[in-house]
């Protein structure tokens, strides 16, 4: 991104802040903020919002002007900014403000909510009709400069400066797509926190345990092996031929096949430790992990042709599924869990995989040592410490 992007987080104890989470990000609405003053600028909105907004009941997420953007609130927070009350304008878009105070720069502070919008719709996997304008909510004649198209810019023209912006990005990450082998980027509390958020049964949320230290053993993202057993199961709520009984965390049918709504083509492990250790093996064929095809997996269709199938989450669709949209639909999923209420505790799977991590970096020769520091509270901060440190390496 060419912009400077500065944050200063709004503090929870204010009245504008609504201290709610969105559970899902759904559209990016545009503002212009009405004010004509020569020096509020972004950063001048910014102090506004993170000393109260006056007591009012008035928040967003970004203000843009023509030199730089303000962030105020994380991107999964709800504001007040469009004026619906509880309705998605309130808690399901990404509120942005762009300073009307500079007429002669204000198409270059509409360019540059350009680029965040487009940024912001490739994070979340989000259609480009899902930008929408303030008017959109609640009538009001907002974002009114852009509206009339009288300085320079109209919404049309807003519109193309996003696609520009897209198809840049496009070409940006054409080959950086979602890789399957990967460190956690999560942790198992956000796990657990997502599921419970989008009403997963409470079996399917507990077995985030399960997911993550079955994958992690073979370097398989669980976030992504998580996100995907959510997708084919319906959060544990299936709905399809299988039931939880099966203990078949992806739909995996036996070595035979056969029809989708035949219950016996599908494979009925004896417990979920089996299930999701054939799922994560099935995986990992597909991506292409080292030392598969393996013996003795629990995976009935472990054949050798598929190795290397699909190496990134995008490339599943087609593949894996069907339908085309099958990755990406899980990016979006995996993008909403790692945006979830990020949490500071870990527990003893995620610990081991932390500091396998510096093992494996050469930085540290004495995990267990470490570990009994860290468990003891020996030394407070220091999980805190390790924990910034290893997303370094």
């Amino acid at each position: 991104m060419s912009y400077s992007l500065k944050k200063k987080i709004c503090p929870s104890n204010l009245k504008n802040n609504p201290n709610k989470k969105m559970s899902n990000i759904e559209y990016i609405t545009i503002h212009t903020t009405g004010n004509p003053v020569l020096d509020a600028t972004a950063s001048a909105h910014a102090n506004y919002l993170y000393t109260g907004s006056g007591g009012g009941q008035t928040s967003w997420h970004y203000t843009v002007d023509a030199l730089e953007i303000w962030q105020s609130f994380e991107d999964n927070s709800a504001c007040w900014h469009a004026g619906d009350g509880n309705g998605k304008g309130n808690s399901a878009s990404i509120g942005i403000e762009i300073c009307d105070s500079d007429k002669t720069n204000f198409v270059k502070a509409c360019d540059n909510a350009a680029q965040l919008t487009a940024d912001l719709l490739a994070k979340y996997s989000l259609p480009l009709d899902r930008v929408v304008q303030h008017n959109k909510w609640s009538g009001k004649d907002c974002p009114k400069e852009i509206r009339a198209g009288n300085w320079g810019i109209d919404w049309s023209g807003f519109i193309e400066l996003v696609k520009k912006y897209q198809k840049k990005k496009i070409q940006y990450t054409k080959n950086r797509e979602t890789p399957i082998q990967s460190k956690p980027r999560a942790n198992i509390n956000q796990m657990k926190e997502w599921a419970k958020n989008k009403g997963a049964k409470p079996f399917f949320i507990e077995l985030a345990d399960k997911f993550y230290k079955i994958s992690s053993s073979v370097g398989i993202d669980p976030i992504f092996a998580y996100c995907q057993s959510a997708k084919e199961t319906g959060f544990g709520k299936f709905g399809g031929v299988l039931d939880e009984s099966y203990c078949n965390p992806c739909g995996l049918k036996n070595s035979q096949g056969g029809s989708d709504f035949d219950p016996n083509a599908h494979m009925k492990f004896l417990n979920w430790e089996e299930g999701i250790t054939a799922h994560i093996d099935h995986i990992a064929l597909y991506a292409g992990v080292l030392g598969y095809p393996k013996k003795n997996s629990p995976d009935p269709r472990h054949f050798p042709y598929l190795y290397g199938a699909a190496k990134t989450v995008e490339s599943m669709g087609s593949k894996w599924a069907s339908s085309n949209s099958y990755g990406s639909d899980i990016v979006k999923m995996m993008n909403e869990l790692i945006n979830t209420n990020p949490k500071s505790e870990i527990n003893e799977n995620e610990l081991d995989v932390l500091l396998n991590s510096f093992v494996e970096a050469g930085v540290m020769f004495s995990p267990e040592y470490w570990k009994n520091v860290i468990t003891s509270n020996k030394v407070p901060y220091l999980k805190d410490l390790l924990i910034n440190i290893s997303k370094k390496l």
